[in-house]
């Protein structure tokens, strides 16, 4: 949910990994994609808030607009985006990968444990959930360290049905070391 990384898929313009994220969940709808693109706030201004794009994704959820195979695709779809968003900031984001050390990565929520963990009270383990954003960070560092400068970073679209933007087809994004 961290703002300030824009991304650029197919020329367009997306204000975080959470907007391109949600952005996949409607292959079969560009409608739902533009909402979730560019959500508005009540007075129509378009707002940059990775949260306002998740809450704008509900709508068309409701709707039924969701690809079918969004379950079992979801970790994909946020690991192309997370690597999206450090092929774009490299040395940004890569710094911020790299500050946590070789500690575990969590991301603390109150609600859902798939993305994150939450703590539950007179637990032996404060923190319990699946932590899958944390994990695919972690991921992400492993890959940040391995890479070899010289070589071209390049994020191929994924081998997923309707991998699409805007009814087009994904193209690849590389990151060379200037």
């Amino acid at each position: 949910m961290a703002g300030g990384y824009p991304l650029v898929v197919n020329g367009l313009e997306y204000f975080s990994s959470e907007h391109l994220y949600q952005c996949f969940r409607f292959p079969d709808c560009v409608k739902a994609q533009r909402a979730v693109m560019a959500p508005r706030t009540k007075k129509g201004n378009v707002t940059k808030s990775p949260m306002a794009a998740k809450m704008k994704s509900k709508k068309y959820q409701k709707m039924h607009h969701t690809r079918k195979d969004f379950e079992t695709v979801k970790v994909e779809l946020m690991r192309y985006c997370l690597r999206i968003k450090l092929a774009q900031h490299w040395r940004r984001f890569g710094s911020v990968l790299l500050s946590t050390g070789n500690r575990p990565i969590v991301e603390e929520s109150h609600r859902k444990d798939f993305w994150a963990t939450k703590a539950v009270k007179g637990k032996k383990t404060p923190l319990v959930g699946e932590n899958n954003l944390g994990l695919l960070l972690v991921e992400l560092r492993t890959e940040y360290r391995a890479h070899k400068p010289d070589q071209p970073y390049v994020v191929q679209p994924l081998s997923i049905p309707k991998f699409t933007l805007m009814g087009k087809r994904i193209r690849p994004v590389t990151y060379r070391a200037s």
